[in-house]
């Protein structure tokens, strides 16, 4: 049954003439609708508006927990939270978490840092790990095409700020954990259409569907946004389909199928210098006496992925869980450049899986351990051609580099006394390439090249001094290899010799809410 706040049409439009025409008056109903459905929704959410801050939960340490006891800086954008904003695009959303900094520097080309992670990577997302759902959205390459996923399909962010290579492999800058369904209502079924316009050309259309019948919860979403932008040639599109699919089975078991299609493609305008700035901001890179325009040699990103997993959870016993995870991606990724036309084929399939072993329940003592391996292999054609004015011309360097990553892990956790929480983890890492020129210089094999493993700790404590006031402190340490676009980048140097970066991370801070669960306070 479609339920009058199950269809919601929002809309964002300017107008330049306040004449009133049928398609602007189309628009206001559309408007009014929108505006009565969601004042609706809010009329009956107004009672739970306040509703307890300690039933949030964060599950990025592999079990269920409490926001509140968790001994890390943790960031979290739940369904609600991500209604509050633009559904363009992640980066407003994203920069609402204190120490996250989210860009685009034309429509749809993403930077995501976190703690300033970003320091030598002028674009992308690099030293952070990314997961949708159980599977890793990085791949063993440490590339992560975040700008694939449309704002709608995400129904919830958890963001672990700072190094943690303990329970997740490489990285210097945190984990984001992205929720392609709302957990919280698991059990509705709706289908909701949205529509979105503004500036510049901005169009933004989405359609889901939740069916849940039995045993069986089927999601599905699916997007298309375009945009001309501010700037000459930033044009931009993406077109989006996601699929989820849960089946329960037996004693609270559980398999889910995962499955996406991203076809995105955006123009780049190109820097300009200050005078050609203050002549026309909005123009696009001009040509030199020995270089052309960014309109000339049509520069721009396009990327084609797909990608699809199971992840299957298995209560064995009422102490003992395993949660199993297996994926493939691959990415179609092509680059007109201003001295170059990349393109790159990237396959990637890999595992993730961990077990979770419960302690008897004792009064003042409770715990939990937990062990698992993750594993990757991303192979990866990088070819460069002359770019004929955005057509694939005569070969400049075609390459090969298949990488491999994998980690086994382990964990501890203790509740004591119902105050004092700890855990310890640990991992051991493993990561290496193999690198191959098929053109200029054949080579008939690969070289390989394996980087030292690497032991990832972390140790981390929370206490409360109060039933509202909880201290905590961390220390753990990460690791960022080199990424596959640093490897062999767009400007065809090849940088087999970089290393991989260390860091450690030091932390305290507390948490304070007050009595009627209406205020949290986070510092650290």
């Amino acid at each position: 049954m479609l339920h009058s706040n199950d269809l919601i049409v929002n809309k964002r439009y300017n107008f330049a003439s306040p004449k009133i025409t049928p398609v602007k008056r189309l628009y206001s109903v559309l408007f009014i609708l929108a505006a009565a459905s969601i004042s609706a929704e809010a009329q009956n959410r107004a009672a739970d508006s306040t509703l307890h801050l300690q039933q949030v939960t964060v599950k990025g340490y592999l079990s269920e927990q409490s926001m509140l006891n968790v001994p890390a800086s943790v960031g979290l954008l739940t369904p609600d939270q991500l209604k509050l904003q633009p559904e363009n695009s992640l980066v407003p959303a994203m920069n609402t978490i204190p120490g996250v900094r989210m860009e685009e520097r034309s429509p749809g080309s993403y930077r995501l840092s976190i703690r300033g992670s970003l320091l030598r990577s002028p674009f992308g997302v690099r030293d952070v790990k990314v997961y949708f759902d159980e599977i890793p959205l990085t791949d063993a390459g440490g590339n992560t095409y975040l700008n694939a996923i449309d704002f709608n399909s995400v129904q919830g962010v958890e963001v672990l700020k700072g190094p943690d290579g303990s329970l997740f492999g490489a990285n210097s800058g945190g984990v984001v954990l992205l929720s392609p369904v709302n957990r919280y209502d698991a059990g509705n079924n709706y289908v909701k259409l949205g529509f979105n316009g503004g500036s510049y050309g901005l169009i933004h259309q989405d359609a889901a569907l939740q069916n849940s019948t039995g045993n069986n919860q089927l999601n599905i979403n699916q997007a298309y946004e375009t945009a001309a932008g501010y700037r000459d040639h930033s044009n931009m599109y993406r077109s989006y389909f996601q699929l989820v699919d849960k089946l329960k089975y037996g004693n609270n078991n559980s398999l889910k199928f995962l499955g996406l299609y991203s076809d995105l493609n955006y123009q780049t305008p190109g820097g300009l210098t200050a005078a050609q700035y203050a002549i026309n901001p909005r123009a696009s890179r001009l040509a030199t006496p020995t270089l052309p325009s960014a309109i000339t040699n049509q520069i721009a990103v396009g990327t084609k992925m797909t990608m699809g997993g199971l992840v299957n959870e298995w209560h064995i016993s009422d102490r003992i869980r395993n949660v199993a995870a297996i994926y493939g991606t691959y990415v179609n990724f092509l680059n007109p450049f201003i001295t170059n036309y990349e393109q790159r084929y990237e396959g990637t399939y890999g595992l993730r899986t961990y077990f979770e072993y419960a302690g008897l329940p004792q009064v003042n003592y409770n715990w939990k351990a937990n062990v698992g391996i993750e594993w990757q292999q991303t192979n990866s054609s990088i070819n460069d051609y002359d770019n004929n004015q955005g057509v694939r011309g005569n070969p400049q360097t075609l390459n090969k580099i298949n990488t491999n990553q994998h980690f086994i892990f382990a964990r501890y956790q203790a509740d004591i006394f119902k105050r004092l929480h700890a855990e310890a983890a640990v991992s051991l890492n493993y990561y290496d390439y193999q690198f191959q020129n098929v053109y200029p210089q054949v080579q008939t094999s690969f070289t390989p090249r394996s980087f030292t493993p690497q032991v990832m700790p972390r140790l981390a404590l929370s206490y409360h001094i109060t039933d509202n006031f909880i201290w905590r402190a961390s220390v753990s340490r990460g690791y960022s290899t080199p990424t596959t676009a640093e490897i062999i980048p767009s400007s065809n140097i090849i940088n087999t010799s970089l290393q991989a970066q260390y860091g450690w991370n030091y932390e305290t801070g507390f948490r304070l809410r007050d009595k009627d669960e209406r205020l949290l306070i986070d510092a650290s």
